[in-house]
């Protein structure tokens, strides 16, 4: 039985140690590829961490990824959101409490840095911790201990700091809102998230991984969008970035009864963003579907080549069908992949 056990815990860390490695987070952008770089060397050490970005830009998940790939992957992975606990309650949900310390305090509790022992804690929307939840905060990281709420036993804590925001801190310092000796500790090593419109190029190979991630789940036979999605996609600017993203790939998933996603499955913010981005460039008069052609044409540089890539991951490398996607002779296609610098099989 003992064996058993162990066997299913080993399969389980294996498990969330595949889900969570570098290579399940896309992106082959110079943005993202800096945030790769920045990984790899973070992953490394024990550092505590800051990852600042907008909501949606995926630090959970790069928290994780930084997890399970340094020296303390083999331990817990503990989140707490800091701005989803009341704050009369934040105390007890970092430290954990003894029986009695309060009204509803019916039992010993462990708190979250406990929990994490011998792991990684990762402390998402730290910037929504009151100035009283900040101060208990920063005793806890100095000391490397911490006191359950109406105890007085004193617990050492063995634990990676790994914290997010969507907030600028260095702003919110500025302006009183949160503590600067607690940023500094914070931010001994830092990551900067970008949002999904500064890198717009990196929108198809995020399309071709949540449609494979669904397909299968959903019981679709979908092998791609089309051309014209694609092109209402990549126009779109993504205020809610890459969580956005997901949920309009599964929800026109859910919609399309074919193989391929069509523009029209798609939801009206983001076809109607796409007609007024290729309205820039384009003659005044009533918006029409571009074929993919006209699209290449109007977005310039990595753009185009993910579109390119893109029209021959789904023609299974066949040129003479990715040109007929792409709305352009072979020859065309070959002419612009030599420019390009793309090679296939990549």
């Amino acid at each position: 039985e003992v064996r058993r056990l162990r066997h299913e815990v080993e399969s389980l860390r294996s498990e969330l140690t595949s889900r969570y490695r570098f290579s399940n987070i896309v992106g082959t952008s110079a943005r993202m590829n800096s945030v790769f770089q920045l990984m790899e060397k973070i992953s490394r050490v024990e550092g505590t961490v800051l990852l600042t970005g907008e909501s949606g830009t995926g630090k959970e998940l790069v928290a994780r990824a930084i997890h399970f790939a340094g020296p303390r992957g083999g331990g817990p992975f503990v989140v707490v959101n800091c701005g989803a606990v009341p704050r009369d309650l934040i105390e007890s949900e970092f430290f954990g409490h003894v029986k009695g310390a309060f009204t509803d305090a019916r039992a010993d509790k462990t708190g979250k840095f406990e929990q994490a022992n011998a792991g990684t804690i990762f402390l998402d929307e730290v910037g929504e911790l009151s100035q009283e939840a900040q101060v208990k905060l920063l005793r806890a990281l100095g000391e490397r201990e911490i006191t359950r709420v109406g105890g007085s036993r004193t617990v050492p804590i063995d634990v990676r700091v790994i914290a997010a925001t969507n907030k600028d801190l260095e702003a919110e310092v500025e302006r009183g809102g949160f503590r600067e000796d607690l940023y500094f500790r914070l931010a001994v090593l830092s990551i900067a998230l970008p949002p999904l419109r500064e890198r717009a190029e990196d929108v198809p190979l995020l399309v071709e991984h949540f449609v494979g991630k669904y397909a299968g789940e959903l019981g679709k036979k979908v092998l791609g969008f089309s051309p014209a999605a694609l092109r209402r996609l990549s126009g779109y600017a993504w205020p809610g970035n890459v969580r956005e993203l997901e949920n309009v790939i599964y929800e026109a998933m859910v919609m399309t009864e074919g193989e391929w996603v069509a523009e029209g499955t798609l939801p009206a913010r983001v076809r109607l963003a796409g007609h007024l981005a290729a309205s820039v460039d384009a003659p005044a008069g009533p918006p029409t579907l571009e074929p993919l052609k006209e699209a290449v044409q109007s977005v310039a540089g990595a753009r185009e080549k993910a579109l390119i890539v893109e029209a021959l991951r789904q023609a299974g490398g066949n040129r003479t069908r990715a040109a007929g996607i792409l709305g352009i002779s072979r020859k065309t296609l070959f002419n612009k992949m030599t420019g390009l610098g793309i090679r296939w099989p990549e």
